[in-house]
């Protein structure tokens, strides 16, 4: 089987295949902010997001490089929810009687609840007197929680951030077990601004817990360093492993390979200086394996810009010796100027449509302050040169030799940096195709809104006609480059070789066509979608 390692987030096109299957469970898809949840969206989603093909067989996904045997797709283990089943029933009347409007429940494919909502103003829980919103979230997962399967949500689920949006506030909570925080396990929950809760969404892991934490968080991080440069070809010498953190692991939260149930493990993230690098790596608390590995690189304002001349190996975050900083003159070299130009255009997207501070929020700190960095014309130190490509390395842009020309291109990786500050998504599967699709989405409509484009390039809902090869996606219709403008399409991909993370640049299709029909309408496989516009796309996906 391929290893996951190595894979670099690839911008480049998808090569035709005429023999996809999907390995997935299928999970439905939500937006969260209700009052912005029109009967538009909704039928924009419904045209997509319909279940697998019949008949789909089972694939291998890529096992640990260092398992004790080859890792096979397993069946979720049985969930045990929470309480009785008249308890929970009696939790879901509860929460009728308490709401404004009918209560709108979505379930996974085993059953078990992922989403509670109601229709746009009518609240779940109607606000009494006025509260805060993390206190009100606070008060509805601690009556509502075991809906998610979190018997003590006192202990069992921790705030980890609020978000303002227009509607109101987003909270989110990491789900806890044993003491230990959950991967991917967390809860969600919308407030408007009177203190009234909108909707709640999550995924917690409910399954058996085994296992202690009895290998040395030093044996971890050393574990983390050889699989890495194994599985990336690089010597000890050239990464760098960070603090060893004990997490709980259930592999059923994020459909990857392994025993089934919860058990801890060590978290551990390796990079490298001079190669695209950010290494996700967790390593089993008992057995000291590898139990999970993912490479993360996905590939006021203050903006500083590094030219890496074609050479290979140069450090990819830029750091100092800029070509251009901000407020400075048009440096004279194209790729710098454009890069330099197309961050700004990005930025001004974020401030004016959305309120957002970008360097305030993924600007990265290297001992000059908070600035938004972004490295031209840098090249692999063991890849090609010029690198076809771009990327975000979790800290700033790296742009191959002519791809810091395309607007969307550059907007795509700075909304990677975005997602990574918020939902997080894991860059893996399903998660890791609406992490690709968002960036997509932001990427689009800021070169639809900020009114430049390379001579003769222009291509509504097109991604990457800037760049030196042309469009690599087309959100209008993602068929035209093999990707699936549904979830029950044959070019919908299971990835069996894990040749890019779970087919997250294949199924990111499903959200692009989504996200064209909310914002221009049209007619799709007999639902016809009134558009809203690209002003109210952008804050229903925000």
């Amino acid at each position: 089987m391929a290893s996951p390692l190595g894979r670099r987030l690839q911008f480049l096109p998808v090569a035709p295949s005429s023999a996809r299957r999907s390995t997935l469970e299928v999970t439905t898809v939500v937006l969260r902010r209700l009052p912005t949840l029109t009967a538009v969206v909704a039928a924009a989603l419904a045209a997509v997001l319909a279940g697998p093909p019949s008949g789909f067989g089972d694939g291998q996904a890529a096992a640990g490089i260092i398992s004790a045997r080859p890792a096979t797709r397993l069946a979720p283990p049985a969930v045990r929810v929470a309480g009785q089943a008249d308890d929970r029933s009696a939790l879901l009347r509860a929460l009728q009687v308490g709401s404004d409007g009918p209560v709108r429940i979505r379930r996974d494919a085993a059953g078990r609840i992922r989403t509670v909502g109601t229709a746009p103003g009518e609240p779940l829980r109607p606000a009494g007197e006025r509260a805060e919103p993390a206190a009100a979230a606070r008060a509805f997962v601690g009556r509502y929680g075991p809906l998610f399967g979190v018997t003590d949500p006192a202990r069992g689920l921790v705030q980890a951030g609020v978000e303002s949006t227009d509607a109101g506030d987003v909270v989110r909570f990491t789900q806890r077990r044993n003491g230990l925080p959950v991967v991917a396990g967390e809860l969600t929950v919308s407030v408007d601004d009177e203190g009234s809760v909108l909707s709640a969404a999550g995924e917690t892991s409910t399954a058996d817990a085994g296992g202690s934490l009895t290998v040395p968080s030093e044996q971890a991080r050393e574990t983390a360093l050889q699989a890495t440069a194994h599985g990336h070809r690089l010597r000890l010498d050239q990464l760098t492993a960070g603090e060893a953190t004990a997490w709980a692991y259930d592999p059923s939260l994020i459909g990857a390979p392994g025993l089934p149930g919860s058990r801890p493990v060590w978290r551990v993230e390796v990079s490298s200086a001079d190669s695209a690098v950010r290494e996700l790596v967790l390593v089993d608390g008992s057995s000291g394996r590898v139990a999970f590995h993912i490479n993360q690189v996905a590939a006021a304002l203050d903006r500083v810009v590094c030219d890496a001349r074609n050479q290979r190996g140069l450090p990819k975050t830029c750091t100092k010796g800029y070509v251009r900083a901000e407020g400075q003159g048009p440096s004279g070299l194209r790729e710098a100027d454009l890069a330099y130009d197309n961050v700004g255009r990005t930025a001004n997207f974020f401030d004016r449509v959305l309120g957002v501070d970008l360097t305030r929020r993924i600007g990265s700190d290297t001992g000059d302050g908070r600035k938004l960095r972004s490295t031209v014309r840098w090249c692999d130190a063991g890849g090609e040169c010029p690198m076809r490509n771009a990327f975000w390395n979790g800290e700033a842009m790296v742009f191959g030799d002519g791809f810091a020309g395309a607007d969307d291109v550059v907007a795509h990786e700075l909304t990677h940096g975005v997602t990574q500050s918020t939902g997080g998504l894991l860059y893996y599967y399903q998660s890791g195709a609406i992490n690709e699709s968002m960036s997509d989405v932001f990427g689009e409509l800021v070169d639809l809104t900020d009114g430049f484009d390379l001579p003769g390039t222009q291509r509504r809902w097109r991604i990457g006609e800037d760049t030196p090869f042309g469009a690599i996606r087309d959100m209008r219709d993602p068929t035209r480059y093999e990707q699936p403008p549904r979830m029950r399409s044959l070019r919908y991909t299971g990835d069996r070789n894990f040749a890019d993370n779970g087919g997250v640049h294949v199924n990111s299709g499903v959200g692009n066509k989504a996200a064209y029909l909310i914002a221009d309408g049209g007619g799709y496989r007999g639902t016809t979608v009134r558009g809203l516009g690209l002003t109210k796309t952008a804050k229903i996906y925000w």
